[in-house]
């Protein structure tokens, strides 16, 4: 009886699949009937037809339909992913118009900080960084114009390793003082974007790196002030933290030899066999790198993506060769796509709307700005930021 119930409680699946599947042909067939004999119907069609060998008619007309139920059937989904394929490398070329931005954002911080430019909206140089996640927002920026994209584009085509990732936090693009030191010492101890220094070379902006950083020394004169009062106000209770503080030492599993003690104390000989074999590998049996595998997996499926033939160069390491291909074609199909990106971000600007923002950074400018005003206001000066 179990058994019988168990088939039963299958029946009404089998029989939706059955009952969907004949509905499938039913469609298919009258769509196929239906085209057979509108284009028999069709007096200039057939009077094409007049211009082939008649015994191929029939078939033509019978393929026709096949053909025509496939394109309707299955065109949609193609035409859908095409449109996916496309605006992938829109999007991607609207996110590198930020960096067109954000450099038109530090060139004007320079001058600000240099006390060159009055700017409406920036009162502290932290505005910087607010509107650095919210760049095509930013109320200083005069819209990018076609002659920069044209720069950017020249741009993309000269990078040999992979795109910097506009969005990546580890990137700040309007952080001063990290981007001056690597300006200043040629990237020894600091970031200097190859994007900021390409448009230096091309328009002669660098010379805004050469000028100083007045507002920013006052600002950071009133900062000191202030938290160098708020550690003596809080002194005290810094040295019962410290006095409280638990001072044994850090135990980690990287640290082998608190590990081989640790292991020898409580686990077994296996174990610890095992941990020793694990720790000693062989070095080509450790070259298995998750990023890379990701990487080359990103690669692929961009490559397989493309709807064009795509050379890859000879290399001695098949794993670069891809990426380089990869990373070539990425480079060609935003640049291909910058246009239209740029097309869409002016006609946004030109309609007055407002791009979309999920800004989240006001409360830190709120501490940055109170740290500068209350710095003002211990030297015996108001508190504002009119310095």
């Amino acid at each position: 009886m179990d058994n019988d119930h168990g088939e039963e409680s299958f029946l009404p699946n089998e029989e939706k699949k059955k009952t969907e599947a004949i509905t499938a042909i039913s469609r298919e067939f009258a769509f196929k009937n239906q085209c057979i004999s509108d284009f028999k119907n069709n007096v200039a069609m057939m009077k094409w037809l007049d211009n082939y060998c008649g015994a191929s008619h029939e078939n033509f007309i019978n393929d026709y339909a096949e053909n025509k139920w496939l394109w309707h059937e299955y065109g949609p989904m193609y035409e859908e992913r095409k449109a996916d394929i496309e605006s992938r490398w829109v999007n991607a070329a609207d996110s590198h118009l930020k960096l067109i931005l954000q450099k038109k954002l530090f060139d004007l911080q320079c001058l600000w900080r240099a006390e060159k430019v009055m700017l409406p909206g920036i009162e502290i140089s932290y505005d910087f960084d607010f509107w650095a996640r919210d760049i095509f927002n930013c109320p200083v920026l005069e819209p990018i114009t076609e002659n920069e994209i044209d720069l950017y584009v020249k741009y993309l085509f000269t990078l040999t390793e992979e795109i910097d990732v506009v969005d990546d936090i580890e990137i700040e693009w309007q952080n001063y003082n990290m981007i001056k030191t690597g300006y200043d010492l040629a990237n020894a101890d600091g970031y200097y974007p190859e994007w900021y220094e390409f448009y230096n070379s091309h328009t002669g902006k660098g010379v805004l790196m050469q000028l100083p950083n007045t507002r920013g020394e006052k600002e950071e004169f009133y900062r000191r002030l202030y938290i160098n009062r708020n550690r003596e106000l809080n002194k005290e209770k810094e040295e019962k933290q410290e006095r409280d503080r638990d001072k044994r030492p850090y135990i980690s599993v990287h640290n082998r030899r608190l590990m081989k003690i640790f292991l020898s104390s409580f686990e077994d000989r296996k174990t610890q066999r095992l941990y020793n074999a694990y720790i000693n590998r062989p070095i080509e049996l450790s070259n298995y790198d998750a990023f890379d595998s990701g990487r080359i997996q990103e690669a692929v499926d961009m490559l397989l993506s493309a709807n064009e033939k795509i050379s890859i160069a000879g290399n001695a390491d098949w794993k670069e060769g891809l990426l380089n291909a990869a990373h070539a074609f990425e480079c060609s199909k935003i640049a291909e796509a910058m246009p239209v990106a740029w097309e869409q971000y002016m006609v946004t600007i030109q309609s007055g709307i407002q791009f979309s923002s999920d800004n989240k950074y006001g409360s830190i400018r709120d501490l940055y700005y109170t740290s500068i005003v209350e710095g003002r206001v211990l030297n015996g000066e108001p508190r504002d930021v009119n310095f």
